[in-house]
């Protein structure tokens, strides 16, 4: 995603993962396509560290609270998470989520005492015994 947005002349681009290795291979990658304005941090976006990282206009998270509804004790860590985002974003400032595990009701469930629902972004969907279901 940061490399795309790179390719469209955005900058000051930062892109966090709590593994070292995940930051490496994105550095490699980056540096493959003669990209060296993306900052990358090592991060666990659950640890109490978070605002080190400073504050944003816009955050994007593919797959993170996905992982993290996976984890044993997952409702008090997406909450974590969900509270340690706000704090990441500035006044006005958006947060855009994909998720392939979370319907649009669950994802509004669970952010709903933060953040406020301004869009969905049109994706494809599919139907299974009669319903109508999105591939993200």
């Amino acid at each position: 995603m940061l490399l795309e947005l790179f390719e469209e002349e955005f900058t000051n681009l930062t892109g966090c993962d709590y593994s070292e290795k995940s930051i490496e291979l994105a550095k490699q990658i980056a540096s493959d396509k003669d990209c060296d304005c993306i900052e990358y941090k090592v991060i666990d976006l659950l640890s109490d560290n978070v605002t080190s990282l400073g504050t944003f206009k816009i955050c994007h998270d593919k797959g993170t609270f996905d992982a993290i509804g996976l984890m044993e004790d997952s409702a008090a860590k997406k909450e974590i998470y969900v509270k340690n985002v706000w704090n990441l974003i500035e006044d006005n400032g958006l947060f855009i989520i994909t998720s392939c595990n979370f319907c649009e009701e669950e994802l509004e469930k669970s952010f709903h005492d933060y953040f406020a629902k301004f869009e969905v972004i049109p994706s494809q969907t599919f139907q299974f015994g009669g319903k109508v279901g999105k591939t993200t």
